[in-house]
Parts: C-alpha cells; structure tokens; sequence
C-alpha cells in the first residue's frame, strides 16, 4: 500500500499493479517523470493524479498519447489539446483505430453470411 512515505521504487512497483494508488503518493513522487510514466503507461487514468507540471509537460504528454490513444486528453492542460505534435499523435491513433474497427466489420458481415 502506498503513503506519502512511500519510496520512488515502492510507488513504481505498485502503480504498475494498480495506477490508482498513484493517487497516495507523496506530491514530490506525482511530479517524477518516471514514476508518472509507469502508470500511465498501463493506465491513461493516472494522468488525473499527475502533478501539474507533468500535465503540462508535451514530451510525457507524447509519450503517453503514443501508449494510450485521444482519451488520454482527458487530463491533459488544455494549452497541449492544440498541440500539433500530439493532436498528430492522437490522429494517427484513431486512423488506426478506425482501420481496425473497419477489419472487425468486414470479418463479422462474412461470419454472418455463412
């Protein structure tokens, strides 16, 4: 369980069980870059629990974007929302995303044809 005397290796451990407990680090761990990014990284969630700078900050917001898709925005500083390195980012994501949704169709309407 963390507390805010919780280690930087202790709140990596357990955010990447559950990224919620990011929520219980100290504020000096919610502002680490490395911490913030092995919960978001299996949970676009944990921005929420992020420290402002870290909101702010376009490389972690990139990087983050690339792992998770455009719900990732949800807790994003509305400054990056224009950003054309992550509205890029994201586009490129829902293109794939729409590829792939587009494939499950096509296998479905054959599935049903037979």
């Amino acid at each position: 369980m963390i507390n805010k005397n919780s280690t930087k290796e202790e709140v990596i451990t357990e955010v990447r069980r559950y990224v919620y407990s990011l929520e219980y680090a100290s504020q000096r761990l919610r502002d680490n870059e490395q911490v913030v990014l092995a919960a978001a990284s299996h949970n676009w969630d944990a921005l929420e629990f992020a420290s402002e700078r870290l909101k702010h900050n376009k490389s972690i917001i990139l990087k983050v974007a690339k792992k998770n898709n455009v719900r990732a925005l949800k807790y994003v500083s509305t400054r990056l929302h224009n950003h054309k390195q992550i509205v890029m980012q994201l586009m490129n994501d829902i293109t794939e995303m729409k590829a792939i949704v587009d494939d499950f169709k096509v296998i479905n309407m054959r599935n049903n044809k037979q």
